[in-house]
C-alpha cells in the first residue's frame, strides 16, 4: 500500500512475483485488501457511502488498482511518501525493501513486526502490530507527517539494506553459460 501525498492516492499493488489481483472490501469504518477473495466479507453499500461523505470535485478516497502492471508498480513506489507493508506473518520483504531503494524523494515505510524484514529495519521503520488496527493508524498518521529530512534519512538507511538484499539475489541467480 502506498500513499502519494501530492496526489492524495492510496495505490495497491502486488510485488512482481505476484500473479493475482488485490481485492478490497469495505466495512464499517474499515478497508480491507487481500490477495485472496476468501479472506474478505465484501459490503458493497459500505464503499458507497465513503464515497458519498468523503468524495467531490472529481477526487474519491478509494481508488484501487487491480492490474498486475509491474511498470506502474515501480513508478508508484519511486514517487511515494509512505508504504504501508503489513503482513499478518512472514512475507511481503521484497516489497518493503524495494520501496526504500526505488524511491526518489524517500518514503516512510510503516511496517508489520511479522514482516521478516522487520528485525533488519528496526527503527527506521514504524513498526507496527498487524492485529492492532489503532497503532497502525497512528503509525500511518506519524509517516504521513513526518518531515521531509527525516523522511528521506530512514528511507536511506532502509536502501541500503534493500540494495544488499538485490546484490545477494544476484550472486544467487542461476548464470546463462555460453552453448559451444
Amino acid at each position: 500500500m502506498l500513499w502519494d501525498r501530492h496526489e492524495r492516492r492510496l495505490f495497491a499493488a502486488r510485488d512482481c512475483f505476484g500473479q493475482r489481483e488485490l481485492f478490497y472490501a469495505v466495512a464499517r469504518d474499515q478497508v480491507r485488501i487481500a490477495s485472496q477473495l476468501q479472506m474478505l466479507l465484501v459490503d458493497r453499500p459500505a464503499l458507497s457511502e465513503i464515497d458519498d461523505e468523503f468524495a467531490g470535485n472529481g477526487w474519491s478516497p478509494l481508488l484501487l488498482e487491480v492490474n498486475d502492471d509491474y511498470a506502474r508498480s515501480l513508478a508508484a513506489l519511486q514517487i511515494a511518501d509512505v508504504l504501508i507493508v503489513n503482513p499478518l506473518r512472514d512475507g511481503m520483504n521484497l516489497v518493503a525493501k524495494e520501496g526504500p531503494v526505488l524511491s526518489e524523494r524517500g518514503v516512510a515505510v510503516v511496517l508489520s513486526r511479522e514482516a521478516g524484514v522487520a528485525d533488519e529495519f528496526g527503527a527506521d521503520a514504524l513498526l507496527v502490530n498487524p492485529y492492532d488496527v489503532s497503532s497502525t493508524a497512528t503509525a500511518m498518521h506519524e509517516a504521513l507527517l513526518m518531515d521531509d529530512a527525516e523522511r528521506r534519512e530512514r528511507s536511506m538507511k532502509l536502501a541500503k539494506i534493500g540494495i544488499t538484499c538485490v546484490e545477494v539475489l544476484r550472486c544467487r541467480s542461476p548464470r546463462k553459460t555460453n552453448p559451444s
